[in-house]
C-alpha cells in the first residue's frame, strides 16, 4: 500500500504514466485494486497493470531497463513475506538500471542528530556517483516541497602495526575542514540549479553507516550510492548501502552510476 502510493504521487508529480508490476502467478484483482489504490493517492496520468511471470527481483530488474524510477516495498505481511520481499528489494536495489525507492516504514526521530527531520537525507561520500546522489535528493526535496540535509562522514586514517590498526598522527581539525570542503564541492551544482531549496551541511568523523541510519529516523527520504569502494565496488551493493536498505527509519533512495 505505502509503495503504490509513493510512485503514485511520485509518477503525478513527474507527469510520468505509472506501470503496476505484479511478479509471478495469482489473481488479477490484485492488480485492479493496486490501480485504484494509485488513482486514490493521486495519479492523474495514465496507469496500467500487468502480470509478468518470474522471480520478483529479477522482473523488477528487466522493467528497470526502461523506467524512470522503480518502487518497491521492503517488507510484506508475515514473516515469510518479510524474507521474499526484502531480498527482492535488495536484490532490485542491486541490480536496477534506474534509481529505486525502497519504502521502510518511517521511525521518529531518535538519539542526538536530527538534522534531517522532516527533510530529504543525503549521503555524500565524495565519489563521482555523488553528483547523481546529490541531483537526486535535490530534485525530490523540491518536489516534497522540503529543505536538503547532505552528510559527509570521514575516519581518521590508520596505519597497521604490530598485528593491529595503530591511528596515523594527523592534524584533525584539518581533516575536518578539508572533508567539509568535499561536501561544499559535492553539494555546489544542484544549490545552483535549486536556489530554493534549504541546504544544511553535515560532516562529521564517524562511520557512515550509522550515522545515515541514525540520521534517517524521521527524515522523509534517504538518497544513497548503490556502490562502495574497491575492485568489486561495481558488482556489489555497498556495505552502508546494505545497512541503510535495512535499518533506515524511512524510505530510501538508491542512486546507480553509469554501467
Amino acid at each position: 500500500m505505502a509503495a503504490l502510493e509513493w510512485a503514485a504521487r511520485a509518477a503525478d508529480d513527474r507527469q510520468a504514466p505509472l506501470r503496476i508490476i505484479r511478479a509471478g502467478e495469482g489473481s488479477r484483482e490484485v492488480l485492479r485494486e493496486a490501480q485504484a489504490i494509485a488513482r486514490a493517492a493521486g495519479a492523474m496520468g495514465e496507469v496500467t497493470t500487468d502480470q509478468v511471470p518470474g522471480d520478483p527481483g529479477h522482473v523488477l530488474v528487466g522493467e528497470s531497463e526502461r523506467a524512470a524510477l522503480v518502487v518497491v516495498a521492503s517488507h510484506g505481511h508475515s514473516r515469510i513475506h518479510d524474507t521474499v520481499a526484502g531480498s527482492c528489494a535488495i536484490h532490485t536495489a542491486m541490480h536496477a538500471l534506474c534509481p529505486v525507492v525502497v519504502i521502510r516504514p518511517e521511525q521518529p526521530p531518535s538519539g542526538d542528530m536530527r538534522e534531517a527531520v522532516g527533510r530529504v537525507l543525503a549521503g555524500v561520500d565524495g565519489t563521482p556517483l555523488s553528483e547523481d546522489v546529490v541531483g537526486f535528493a535535490f530534485a525530490e526535496a523540491e518536489r516534497l516541497g522540503v529543505g536538503v540535509t547532505a552528510l559527509h562522514t570521514w575516519i581518521q586514517p590508520v596505519a597497521s602495526g604490530h598485528d593491529a590498526l595503530v591511528p596515523i598522527t594527523t592534524d584533525l581539525e584539518a581533516l575536518q575542514h578539508e572533508n567539509e570542503a568535499i561536501l561544499s564541492e559535492a553539494l555546489a551544482a544542484a544549490m545552483a540549479d535549486h536556489p530554493d531549496v534549504d541546504v544544511r551541511q553535515v560532516t562529521m568523523q564517524t562511520m557512515p553507516g550509522a550515522a545515515i541510519i541514525e540520521a534517517s529516523m524521521g527524515a522523509r527520504l534517504v538518497v544513497i550510492g548503490s556502490r562502495g569502494r574497491g575492485p568489486v565496488a561495481g558488482l556489489l551493493l555497498g556495505s552502508t548501502s546494505q545497512a541503510v536498505l535495512h535499518h533506515a527509519g524511512c524510505p530510501v533512495a538508491v542512486i546507480h552510476g553509469p554501467r
